[in-house]
């Protein structure tokens, strides 16, 4: 069932090839695509990427349109983040750059993007580093080394202007090497993830342009895009990556983006990737009480400490974590 789903298969069909309800089907997504988000962040850490393209698509839903933005590490195909929100403005764009920061492991890389202002802003917020000078105060921040953020502006098209490429952060020579380690092409571009908003337009049925029926909801299209980037990067093997075999009696080893970033040795199946486990991730912003506090507030209070017990509705609220929502 959900192999149809990331192969454009929209839910009206299963429904009605298969006599389920489309409540079924849709929860089905939802936990699949809440369990994907989490393996995905837990699986995806340490990519040494050099040149990392990012992009927005634009997506229509019941009641409005909303925004994904995705971020690819262009040497390896390796889909590395994605986010999803009501408008495309600096928001979205921090949280798809603070995603991509995590799975990385320096921040010695190209970030190639569009025009949009937002990325400037984003990648001065959590790009830079402190310089530690041995003073007091707080240390002034730098752009690391081997950083550099360049633009693609297509704006001007209509008006016979071309495009429009620049470098906001960093030096040309940085962007030239960047570009000559990934194999990502000898100018500034963007067209692998432009190559990859096709390819989930094409393998997700909400996000198909030109669409009768609009997408259910936000968490609808969130996570059809998790459980799409777990079989994108784990279970689906790209031809531009294969390698030539030798002495194996073969032509080509097919490899998918995450044995290309050194991830994986060899692709998953689908089901083999959402039974393996997800190690609990503990809620942001929770202290614990320490035990000499509990005492002295029983020795305070001489009220028993079961009558401070949760309401059932309360206890029964499950904190969301790293982000992502699980739709009830």
């Amino acid at each position: 069932m959900l192999t149809l789903l990331i192969h454009g298969c929209p839910i009206p069909a299963i429904v009605a090839a298969f006599g389920l309800d489309e409540r079924t089907v849709r929860a089905w997504l939802h936990k699949a695509g809440a369990h994907a988000a989490l393996l995905h962040d837990q699986l995806t850490l340490g990519v040494e990427a050099r040149q990392v393209q990012a992009d927005e698509i634009r997506v229509r839903v019941r009641g409005g349109v909303v925004w994904a933005a995705l971020a690819l590490d262009v040497g390896s195909r390796l889909w590395l983040a994605t986010a999803v929100a009501r408008r495309r403005d600096g928001l979205l764009v921090h949280l798809l750059l603070r995603r991509t920061l995590a799975a990385l492991a320096g921040r010695a890389f190209l970030l190639a993007v569009d025009g949009f202002a937002s990325y400037v802003g984003a990648a001065h917020a959590l790009v830079r580093v402190p310089k530690r000078t041995g003073r007091q105060g707080r240390p002034p921040l730098v752009w690391p080394a081997g950083f550099a953020l360049a633009q693609v502006v297509k704006a001007g098209l209509h008006r016979g202007e071309g495009i429009v490429r620049r470098v906001v952060v960093g030096t040309e020579a940085t962007v030239a090497a960047a570009l000559a380690v990934s194999h990502g092409g000898t100018t500034i571009n963007t067209a692998y993830i432009e190559r990859l908003n096709a390819t989930v337009r094409e393998r997700l049925a909400p996000l198909v342009r030109r669409r009768r029926a609009p997408a259910h909801g936000t968490a609808l299209v969130e996570s059809g895009l998790h459980l799409l980037r777990l079989a994108y990067n784990w279970c689906w093997a790209h031809e531009s990556l294969r390698l030539r075999a030798i002495g194996t009696g073969r032509r080509w080893v097919e490899r998918t983006p995450a044995m290309a970033a050194g991830l994986a040795t060899r692709p998953y199946d689908l089901g083999e990737v959402l039974r393996m486990p997800v190690h609990p991730v503990p809620p942001h912003g929770t202290r614990r009480t320490p035990a000499w506090a509990t005492i002295r507030a029983r020795a305070r209070d001489p009220v028993p400490v079961a009558v401070f017990r949760a309401p059932r509705a309360l206890r029964r609220m499950t904190t969301v974590t790293c982000g992502y929502t699980l739709p009830s």
